[in-house]
């Protein structure tokens, strides 16, 4: 399907619809990031439907089908956040769903606002200051500067998830597809229930990963929600000897910490990830809970939770400032916040009670910390109408496969339980264990290979499921890494160079530079920290525990470890 209609494209071709209407037309450009197969280009739609004016070049990403005869049909994969531009994660869901494209084309499409879309970029945090990364969760007058800025060039009522509908059909109409597959995880299970809401007769079917439903508003029940996903996972630690032994009360330790940091602020002296400076920072309650809830939404880190907490309730704040300043860098780093703002603050904070959340106050280790964070962020942004039944259930036959997360502190199954009701032929499947996602679970192979089987059948019945009670979290860290020790420069110099190696089947190389007692270790253009831990051993700062550099005592080679995986072995070059 997309060869001809790339051909007829480049052409200047035009497709014909109904009505004697005129299609947008896909305009070719080379992919950015190039990935191997793909084809990629723009569709011209107007910001404003209603008066026409400015006009938005979306950003697409097809991988085409190996089949010489394609299925008419499209696999859709939409971002989440709201924020995540689609054609981001398109490398990682290329090799995990590459059985897909036997028969069909796979189709990215970086939302308005994110990505190559015209990005709605929204810094909001003084990188000269690392500070800045643990105070407000959205400081209120960088944001209002933000809004002010995008307001001179853009219409910030026109970027909702009605108008990324009909973007999307725009898209499908212009390559010419029938019908689209649609897949969403988190805030993009919106996207794509509005999608199936305004293009019933467009949807071959579903698949809803951790769904936000449009009548759930987040981040209202966020703190009851962690309290439910921590009280879950404290179970898990008493169920495992080691972690039951090391970590008795996690809930009631994670307690104490919140209500010492409600009297004062406390203090973490770190190496700063990026530029190996020595840092000084202060956590409050709100950034220390909200730590703990973000790193609960990936099984991987959720392990090392009762571990961060523990370290924190016998005063040691440095695991979670070192979480902290990598997580919001990283949210800082991906852009689009600006439509994080724009459909939040149209679509869910304008809803919710604040005076129910603030009673949560007391009663919930998070209160309504959230909460006030995004109401203070939205006050004054522009507001766009919703259609009247907007956040109402609907109902659909379209075939279904949703996934939650038995202890997602976000998006907690009842609200695929909600989904799952509105779809009679859907499936509803609960990962046990699972947080936000599911990947790197032992096991989770499983339910890659559900989704695959669900989207090449088109149908949920029949599906056996029984794989999924089998997968599982890695067990809990338990024991507190080492903490970095001082060596002179010389000591630490020795180890700079060159490595190369293999990972995996693919060929490996890093390059390490000496700063001021530190290492610094560039992969495929990004630099990480590493501080040494002994005299042969360091730790990559800004990531989980475990993840290590050990040289030879001559530096001629390097093993890298990551938990849970072997060791990958690097050798100095010349």
């Amino acid at each position: 399907m997309i060869r001809s209609i790339l051909c007829a494209a480049a052409a200047g071709a035009l497709l014909a619809v109904p009505a004697g209407a005129q299609t947008p037309r896909f305009e070719p450009r080379p992919c950015q990031p190039a990935i191997e197969g793909a084809r990629c280009g723009t569709v011209q739609v107007p910001e404003n439907r209603d008066a026409p004016g400015r006009m938005i070049a979306l950003n697409v990403l097809v991988l085409p089908a190996r089949s010489a005869t394609p299925a008419r049909e499209a696999i859709t994969f939409f971002g989440g956040g709201p924020g995540q531009a689609a054609t981001e994660f398109a490398r990682g869901v290329a090799g995990v769903f590459a059985p897909l494209r036997d028969e069909r084309d796979l189709l990215f499409i970086d939302q308005r606002g994110t990505g190559r879309s015209g990005v709605l970029n929204c810094p909001l945090r003084d990188t000269a200051n690392p500070q800045s990364y643990l105070d407000d969760f959205l400081p209120p007058a960088a944001v209002a500067r933000c809004r002010e800025a995008l307001s001179r060039t853009a219409d910030l009522t026109r970027y909702g998830y009605t108008e990324l509908a009909h973007d999307v059909d725009a898209v499908r109409a212009a390559l010419g597809y029938e019908r689209l597959d649609l897949q969403g995880g988190s805030y993009g299970t919106r996207a794509a229930m509005v999608y199936l809401r305004n293009y019933p007769a467009r949807v071959r079917s579903v698949v809803l990963q951790s769904g936000v439903p449009p009548e759930y508003y987040p981040p209202a029940d966020y703190a009851r929600d962690l309290d439910a996903a921590l009280a879950g996972l404290a179970a898990e630690c008493r169920a495992e000897a080691a972690c039951a032994a090391a970590f008795p009360d996690p809930v009631g330790e994670a307690r104490a910490v919140a209500d010492r940091l409600d009297a004062a602020r406390g203090v973490a002296e770190i190496v700063d990830p990026l530029s190996g400076a020595r840092l000084r920072l202060t956590v409050s309650r709100g950034t220390f809970v909200e730590t703990v809830r973000r790193m609960m939404y990936d099984p991987g880190q959720a392990r090392g939770v009762p571990l961060l907490i523990h370290r924190a309730f016998e005063g040691d704040l440095r695991p979670v400032a070192r979480a902290s300043l990598q997580d919001r860098r990283n949210m800082e780093r991906t852009g689009g916040l600006g439509l994080y703002l724009a459909i939040t603050c149209g679509e869910d904070v304008p809803f919710i009670d604040l005076a129910a959340a603030a009673a949560d106050n007391g009663r919930t280790l998070g209160g309504d910390y959230r909460v006030r964070q995004q109401a203070e962020a939205c006050r004054g942004w522009p507001r766009y109408a919703l259609p009247a039944d907007y956040h109402q259930t609907f109902r659909s036959d379209v075939p279904a496969l949703l996934t939650s997360g038995a202890l997602d502190p976000a998006t907690p199954p009842r609200w695929g339980e909600a989904g799952a009701a509105a779809f009679p032929n859907g499936v509803h499947l609960v990962v046990p264990q699972a947080g936000h996602g599911y990947r790197g679970m032992v096991g989770s192979a499983c339910v890659d290979s559900l989704v695959i089987e669900f989207l090449r059948q088109g149908a949920a019945r029949g599906l056996d499921t029984s794989c999924v009670r089998n997968v599982r979290r890695h067990p809990f860290v338990v024991e507190a890494p080492a903490e970095s020790i001082t060596l002179d420069h010389a000591a630490v110099a020795r180890f700079a160079g060159t490595y190369a190696g293999t990972a995996g089947q693919r060929p490996m190389k890093m390059r390490i530079e000496s700063l001021d007692g530190v290492l610094r270790g560039t992969v495929g253009g990004d630099r990480v920290i590493a501080t040494p831990l002994s005299a042969t051993t360091f730790r990559w700062e800004g990531f989980a525990p475990g993840y290590l550099l050990e040289f030879s005592e001559d530096g001629s080679t390097l093993n890298l470890r990551t938990p849970g995986d072997p060791p990958v072995a690097l050798t100095r070059t010349p």
